[in-house]
């Protein structure tokens, strides 16, 4: 919508063919350096509001250039020429002509990338695809008429469905949809002269629709708009940069998470609304959950008073357990050993936690466990096998991985299990003094590099 035309503007307008199909613009625009709606009779407010900016951009279009355009055809050197548009004086000069007309400006740079597109230029625009889109405006204007601002009504109506917050599913919105696309082309044919005035009378009854269909948009969007569960606007953008259509179609014909989304949605305002119920739900468990990590998307939580932090991320969550949050079957059983399972070691301190537990729970069954001063941070770890007598190095966090159910008061591993597991890790076997060897040229090789 404009409000008013400036100097270079109004320099592009006056020069151009277009303008002489408006003889109470060029009157003002030849009086007046600048030009406001302040200037205009109420007749003209809206052509000058809403019909203006096509004019001016068909301006633009009726400009053609040479090589000049791309490179400056002259150097002025310490001389200056003003640029015949804005007035600023230029070192390198520029021509453009009008393909209509033969007017020729010579601009800036800066004036001929603002009012003329390089690239028509180079490709050229014919004269005869340039006096029809004169007439196409001519006729935007005796449309404007009727209807103010219709052409910005129609260049944003399917934008409309897409400005709520909230996703309206494509039950309600299909309809609309279907109703703006035969009323853009039946609005389309008018300006190419391909219908008459006739149209005007299908636009009326569009616009009366429009205003029922909007009340319909509004509506649902007021009624689900607390729903913790509905598609928004902001799920969408997160599903796209994630890359993620099959979701976002999904979402537009649901309009909320299903059982068929639920896994692969935790956008952020949208998981947070979640937060509450997904502690309930750990606690249900004996989980506590300690904190939900926005930065990293997973949940942190510990086994009831167990030193031991777990992080569960948003993703396995949801793909295993996502369904109990909208009231349906998860796609595995909510256990404590399938939750377990899926999760890892929060932090360094809970694998030291985790050693000292495994180490106290095992003891009574004859498994025997060393560490180095330093084989920790290493991330390993030294279990004894039975036959051998002998240890076999195994990472932390293997070990974990493995035997984390011993840890939280799982049924499995059991201790015939935990024993094949360590006679079948690879690898060369120590004894204590092989271990002690090792751990004092670790010692050593620090105290040397502290030198």
């Amino acid at each position: 919508m404009r409000e008013q035309i400036l100097k270079k503007e109004r320099n592009l307008m006056i020069n151009s063919r277009i303008i002489e199909e408006y003889p109470w613009l060029e009157k003002l625009l030849i009086a007046n350096e600048k030009v406001s709606i302040d200037l205009i009779d109420d007749e003209h407010k809206n052509s000058f509001r809403y019909v203006v900016p096509y004019i001016l951009k068909q301006c633009g279009e009726e400009w053609k250039g040479d090589e000049s355009v791309l490179n400056p055809i002259e150097d002025m050197g310490n001389k200056r020429r003003p640029c015949a548009l804005c007035g600023t004086p230029n070192k390198y000069i520029y021509y453009i002509e009008n393909k209509l007309n033969g007017n020729k400006l010579n601009v800036g740079r800066d004036c001929v990338e603002e009012f003329v597109d390089i690239k028509v230029i180079s490709e050229g625009i014919s004269r005869n695809k340039l006096i029809k889109k004169a007439q196409e405006i001519r006729r935007m204007n005796d449309i404007n008429d009727k209807f103010p601002g219709i052409q910005n009504k129609m260049d944003t109506l399917l934008a409309t469905v897409e400005n709520y917050p909230i996703v309206i599913p494509n039950s309600i919105k299909d309809p609309y949809i279907q109703m703006v696309k035969m009323i853009t082309e039946v609005y389309n044919d008018y300006l190419k002269g391909l219908k008459d005035e006739i149209v005007f009378s299908q636009i009326e009854e569009f616009i009366q629709s429009e205003h029922e269909f909007i009340k319909q948009f509004e509506d649902y969007v007021e009624k689900n708009s607390n729903n913790p569960f509905i598609a928004t606007r902001k799920m969408i953008r997160w599903l796209e940069h994630r890359k993620d259509p099959e979701i976002i179609e999904l979402l537009n014909e649901t309009g909320e998470i299903t059982r068929g989304s639920v896994a692969r949605v935790w956008e952020k305002e949208y998981f947070e609304k979640q937060h509450n119920q997904i502690t309930v739900l750990f606690s249900t468990l004996e989980l506590n959950v300690l904190k939900f990590d926005e930065d990293n998307n997973h949940i942190v939580f510990a086994v009831g008073i167990n030193k031991i932090n777990l992080i569960l991320p948003y993703e396995k969550f949801l793909s295993f357990f996502g369904p109990l949050l909208i009231g349906e079957k998860p796609f595995a059983a909510f256990t404590l050993q399938n939750v377990i399972k899926v999760c890892r070691e929060e932090d360094f301190m809970s694998i030291y936690h985790f050693i000292d537990q495994f180490r106290k729970l095992t003891r009574r069954w004859g498994v025997g466990l060393r560490e180095t001063d330093s084989s920790i941070d290493q991330n390993i770890v030294y279990l004894k096998e039975k036959e051998s007598k002998l240890y076999v190095q195994v990472k932390v966090q293997e070990l974990f991985q493995y035997a984390k159910g011993i840890v939280f008061g799982l049924n499995k591993p059991s201790r015939e299990d935990l024993e094949n597991f360590i006679t079948q890790v690879p690898g060369k076997r120590y004894t204590k003094e092989n271990i002690r060897e090792l751990n004092n040229i670790v010692q050593n090789m620090e105290r040397k590099s502290l030198k």
